[in-house]
């Protein structure tokens, strides 16, 4: 029997706060889309500044074929709880997703539509490529700096390379399960899509979770299988709003810290969720369970520390040294726990500035 080609009713949603700046750009792609039939839900999280007017001016005098839905939430939610509650507002057989200060390529949702298709329909997500911009919408130039065979230390332009992904698609075992529990992050949520059936399976995310990019691939990988199209299909805007110089500073480890916690108890519920329908896969599923709940009781020894005196972190971490943590992990720890003015130092001088400023062009 072939396979239906029919095409469903696919859900671009477009998420924000506080992104007047960027979110007329983001609602132009939206209703670029050559996709049909197609309902675009403009979902505003409470913001304090025009965001959500604009979204409005722009539903009210849009005259496209898509269907518009406009939705601002009566109180902050945070992206977590902000994504659940589109989930209730949107119809579609496959979502979408784009935050307000990025820009989709009119054939986005058209190319994923026929990734999901060559899937045989399996795929639960499905992420792209995507151009990395500035607050202009500049494309950035990616510069690296290499040894020559004299020794001499030479810049490269790896500009035509630059993919916040992945340069090449990951191997198809880097999208079980299992390896997603260990490597954290397989996909950017920019240019994420998802089935809406990993909702009607597993329900609303644990609203803590702030990144929903590592929630639901978890989701997809047990249902499924998790697609990547080595095309430019968004503009991933960078600004000083959603990025820091700081990423990997003590503050924002000790965030991630917490974030970690709540993403790893929602991945052992939907756990528990797919032992229910599967079974057969219970050895399967006990070993990465077993594997999330000492996760978990890692992170949750950190949070402990952090509310520590410093004389008890320090001899935390001795005692770490001790039962043979390495110097490189140690060191670290060290700076994050114990002098995290020094550490943050470290990594300005140490990472600084990685991109320079040029235009890319037009796609």
């Amino acid at each position: 029997m072939s396979m239906d080609r029919r095409k469903p009713l696919i859900s671009f949603i477009i998420v924000s706060y506080k992104q007047e700046s960027y979110i007329r750009e983001a609602v132009e792609g939206a209703f670029s889309q050559t996709y049909s039939p197609l309902e675009i839900i403009l979902s505003d999280d409470n913001s304090p500044d025009g965001t959500f007017a604009i979204m409005k001016q722009m539903a009210d005098s849009y005259r496209g074929p898509h269907k518009i839905i406009l939705n601002k939430n009566s109180e902050n939610l945070g992206i977590g709880a902000h994504i659940n509650r589109v989930m209730e507002l949107c119809s579609g057989e496959l979502i979408v997703g784009s935050a307000g200060d990025d820009i989709s390529l009119p054939h986005r949702t058209e190319r994923i539509w026929d990734e999901f298709l060559s899937s045989g329909k399996r795929a639960m997500s499905i992420s792209s490529n995507g151009l990395v911009i500035d607050e202009q919408g500049i494309g950035y130039t990616y510069i690296t700096k290499t040894s020559n065979p004299s020794g001499e230390i030479v810049e490269r332009d790896r500009s035509e390379e630059i993919s916040f992904l992945n340069i090449n698609p990951l191997r198809e075992e880097d999208y079980f399960p299992e390896n997603i529990i260990d490597s954290q992050y397989i996909l950017h949520g920019s240019t994420h899509a998802w089935s809406r059936e990993i909702f009607d399976v597993f329900g609303p995310m644990l609203t803590p979770v702030k990144y929903e990019d590592r929630v639901l691939p978890f989701r997809s990988a047990l249902l499924g299988e998790i697609r990547y199209i080595d095309e430019v299909l968004v503009k991933y805007r960078q600004h000083r709003e959603n990025t820091s110089r700081l990423e990997m500073s003590a503050e924002m480890t000790r965030r991630n810290t917490f974030e970690n916690e709540a993403v790893y108890r929602n991945w052992l519920r939907d756990l528990g969720t797919f032992e229910t329908i599967q079974a057969d896969k219970k050895d399967r599923i006990t070993l990465m369970r077993r594997s999330l709940e000492s996760k978990l009781a890692g992170v949750r020894r950190d949070m402990m520390l952090y509310d520590s005196s410093w004389f008890r972190r320090g001899m935390a971490i001795f005692n770490e040294l001790l039962s043979g943590m390495t110097w490189k992990t140690a060191r670290k720890r060290i700076g994050v726990f114990l002098l995290p003015g020094i550490y943050d130092m470290y990594i300005i001088v140490r990472y600084g500035k990685k991109y320079a400023r040029r235009s890319r062009g037009d796609l």
